[in-house]
């Protein structure tokens, strides 16, 4: 089946897709943009359609819990954001910490991985050769 792909911005290679192969969200998957959008894709329709755009970033890693309700993403501005699937609202964003070394990512993120088993659990790596594990009760809130 052919995927019909909205406009994109000049760096409009996918470059982070994920989805569910069973259970809740099947039939989805959510790719990431270099020019920071996020889209959301129903392979049954056949669509794709923007699902959020994080200004000034470049999506490269994106995941989805194990309930198929949280979506996390990471990029080339080193903030982690983890985003409600069914409003698309901000949760939360992870940043580094100047006072804080153990706070977020210092370069680009290049990995996110939610765990398995544990809905509010991922992590996360890239350029500053660090692995952090987190967990949505975690990190500070935006709203």
């Amino acid at each position: 089946m052919k995927i019909i792909w909205p406009t994109l911005c000049q760096k409009e290679t996918a470059v982070g897709v994920r989805g569910r192969s069973k259970g809740k969200g099947y039939g989805t998957f959510y790719a990431g943009s270099g020019c920071g959008q996020i889209f959301r894709c129903i392979v049954e329709e056949g669509l794709c359609e923007k699902f959020t755009e994080e200004k000034e970033n470049e999506v490269y890693t994106l995941d989805i819990d194990v309930t198929s309700s949280t979506l996390t993403s990471g990029g080339k501005d080193t903030i982690i954001r983890s985003y409600d699937i069914t409003t698309k609202k901000l949760l939360k964003s992870y940043e580094r910490s100047l006072l804080d070394d153990y706070k977020g990512h210092n370069a680009r993120i290049f990995s996110i991985r939610c765990d398995p088993q544990e809905q509010s659990i991922f992590y996360s790596g890239g350029w500053d050769n660090v692995v952090k594990v987190s967990g949505l009760a975690w990190v500070h809130d935006t709203s």
